[in-house]
Formats: structure tokens, sequence, C-alpha cells
């Protein structure tokens, strides 16, 4: 059937969902190479296309190779099996007591998946966290057309996979201006990303009142930024009280209050670059009145404020187009998370897609320089936090990561003279072993 034909008003979509224990019962439009593509394509290469999806540069000519998905074909099919059959397996965890198999990816709760034409690990850490307020990776918002029971994706709107029941999460968010959601796996820090034009083109959260005082919980704000414009001064977060994040050139970021009032700057340490990946976050404790800033996974600043910030009040969290026709940030966006808990280092790290690592004399040049530049004491903390566990202390650490590529840096790939801490912090009652 074509849905495309039968309900013209809903667009159709090519992508496997999630929905079940580990995502507490939400349904989740997955964002990795098991969907890298909405609509379905033949595995032939014959049927392989190149679409012209953005503008040319000078750079890039703007196709992109498109196919593979899908195929309902049954010459194509193994022996047995009828035309409108989808596959798509997992092992689950369960043979990740053989070291070649244990999961890469630094997250608790993954399973290796295939469709058969794509593999790729799937991580459920976001889903299964009963703090989780927003969690967007930039693919589409999903609703069941009740008269048919068919899945089709809801209009201008991105997906909140967040599965809190203690808060009034936001449904989805907004698309703003031209926004759109890629059809493609692409754009993002991995899979789809959300662009932003630095104009009228933004993401809006509509925040509604909640069953308890948001200023009573700590709260963790996360995302990924690829800038492709690093001059002067953009907004990249409106909270609803009127507080804003901002952007100030390539090594900067502004806090800026209700009153409009700057109230602290942040070196970034590490240049923001243009056109290449970075991950900021921001913990807030004791009323919103303490900001930590983290840049790449790694805390490089607290501010003890005056005042609260950055406060979920009801009202409208805005991303990239400001609210007051200011500059706002260009560029992509992926991963917008809002947690209302405090994070330890590791999984500050892990949402940058990194671990924690102890770097000893031996580390790469590059790796010692940069944990050389990052505070001391926030060295200290992780020190500190290793000790109470009688474990190896280092005198400096990194968040290892690595943003090139997909899986660039990972649990299996840590160079030599750097160790992971990852379990001493995590687990460090660990770990477990058969009988024992």
């Amino acid at each position: 059937m074509d849905f495309s034909r039968e309900w013209p008003q809903y667009p159709p979509l090519n992508g496997r969902t999630l929905l079940g224990l580990w995502t507490r019962g939400k349904m989740i439009l997955m964002d990795n190479m098991i969907n890298h593509m909405d609509s379905m394509e033949d595995v032939r290469e014959t049927s392989h296309r190149e679409a012209l999806l953005y503008h040319p540069s000078a750079t890039d000519d703007g196709y992109k190779r498109a196919g593979d998905t899908r195929s309902r074909d049954i010459d194509v099919m193994p022996s047995g099996n009828v035309p409108n059959s989808t596959f798509f397996d997992s092992n689950e965890h369960r043979f990740n007591y053989l070291e070649n198999m244990v999961p890469i990816s630094p997250t608790d709760a993954t399973w290796l998946m295939s469709t058969g034409r794509s593999t790729d690990e799937v991580t459920f850490d976001d889903y299964l966290n009963v703090n989780g307020f927003i969690v967007s990776h930039m693919v589409q918002a999903l609703r069941m057309n009740t008269q048919n029971g068919i899945r089709v994706i809801l209009n201008g709107h991105i997906q909140n996979s967040a599965t809190s029941l203690n808060w009034n999460k936001p449904t989805s968010g907004q698309m703003i201006g031209d926004g759109r959601a890629e059809i493609i796996a692409n754009g993002g820090i991995k899979g789809k990303g959300y662009w932003l034009d630095g104009n009228t083109i933004g993401l809006r959260y509509n925040i509604g009142a909640q069953p308890q005082d948001v200023l009573n919980s700590p709260w963790h704000y996360s995302m990924f930024i690829d800038s492709r414009n690093n001059a002067g001064e953009r907004s990249l977060i409106t909270f609803p009280e009127g507080s804003e994040i901002r952007l100030q050139n390539n090594d900067r970021i502004a806090f800026i209050d209700n009153a409009g009032a700057e109230v602290h700057t942040v070196n970034t340490i590490t240049p923001l670059p243009q056109s290449g990946w970075t991950h900021l976050a921001f913990q807030l404790s004791s009323g919103n009145r303490i900001v930590e800033t983290y840049v790449n996974g790694y805390k490089i600043d607290t501010y003890n404020s005056g005042q609260a910030l950055f406060v979920l009040s009801p009202d409208t969290l805005s991303i990239g187009a400001s609210t007051n026709g200011d500059p706002s940030f260009r560029g992509w966006m992926d991963d917008f998370k809002v947690f209302a808990e405090t994070v330890n280092q590791e999984v500050a790290c892990n949402h940058a897609r990194g671990t924690l690592v102890g770097i000893t004399g031996a580390a790469l040049s590059n790796w010692r320089n940069i944990a050389s530049a990052l505070p001391a004491s926030s060295h200290a903390e992780i020190s500190n936090s290793l000790r109470t566990s009688e474990k190896t202390t280092y005198s400096s650490y990194v968040c290892y990561h690595n943003y090139s590529d997909d899986y660039a840096a990972h649990l299996k790939n840590i160079p030599n003279g750097m160790v992971g801490v990852r379990d001493n912090i995590n687990f460090p009652e660990g770990p477990l072993g058969a009988r024992q």
C-alpha cells in the first residue's frame, strides 16, 4: 500500500522505532545508521540515488548518495519470506561476557542491532533515565493515526524521547522559521542534526507548569554544536524567564540574566572550531545559582550567581532564532538534552560521547597539552572521587573523545599512556564476577 496516496495529509516514514520496557513504554524513533534514510529504496546498486539536498558550496556540491534502506522486492529477500517482511535483529546484551562482544559506546545500556543492511550500537541510557526532561536527537516527532493504527510524522516537530514521569515534559520541539528535519542521517554528531541559519530558524519547547518547584531540583543541560559563523555575539539558548546563554566569537560563553545584563563569561579554553563539533553542558545546582560549565565533556568553570539563571518556568525555551531579534547561532546542532539531576564527571563526559581517562607520562603530547590547559580544580575533583573509593588516581585527566567520525573514539581504542577510569567512577564496588 502506498501510504502517501491513501492518506496524503500524513507524510510517510521508513524508520524503525523502539517501544517497550527499556523506553519506559514510549515510542521512540531511533537516530542512527539503523534509520539512515526516511524513504524506502532498494538494496541494489541500480536503485541508489544522488540527491541534491543542500545548497552547493566551494567545498561541497550539495549531493548526498541515498539508498539501501528497506526493500520489499521478493527477489532480493532470503528464501521463504514474504514481500512485506522487515528484518531487525539484536542479541541484546547476552554475549557481553565475551571480550570482543562488549559494546564499545561509553554508556551503560547498549545493544548491537542490525537490519541486515546496516549495523549500529543502540544506547538506552537516556530513555531509561527517570530524570529525563528533554532528549532530542533531531529526528521527527511521531504520532499514531488512531483511525488506521499507522505511525505518521507530526509535521513541524522534533521528537522529545525523554521518559520521566516526575515532570510535565514538553511533548516535542517545534521547528521555527524554515527549520526542517533531515530526511537522511546527516547533519548530526551522529545521524540527523538540525540546521540553524542564525536568523529565523529555531527550535522551541513549550514548558508547562510543573508538579514541583523547578528550583528545588538540580538541572543538567547539554548539546552539540557545529558552528559555521564564529563572529561576534550569537544567542544560543533563551530560557523561559528571559535569561540566555550566548556565544562570543570562538572562545567565550556569556551568561545573560533576565534583565538582559551580562553577568558572567566563560573562556572555553578550547576554541570553538568553525565547521567542527563542540559539546557544551551546564550543570545547575543550589536553586540555579551555581552554574558549572563543561566543554567537550570536561568542567572548565564554576560560577556562583546571586540570582537564579536558566530557569524552566512556564513559557518557551528557545534554541537558535532569538526572541528579541538579536543575531543567533548559525550552524548545526544535535543531541539537546535536559535532565533534572546532577551528573558525575564520567556521565558528563559520556554525554559528550567520550570517557574519562587518566593521563600518564607515556600519553601522546597532544593529550598531555589538553590536560595541562584544563583547570587543576577539575582534575582534583576527579582524583577525590577516585580516592574516596580507594582507586588509582592520576595528576590530570581528559574526556577522551574524537568527533571526526562515528566511533572514532570509544572504550576499546583508548590510546597508550591513557587509562580509563569509567568503571572506578560509575561502579567503584565492581567488577562483578561469576559465582562471586
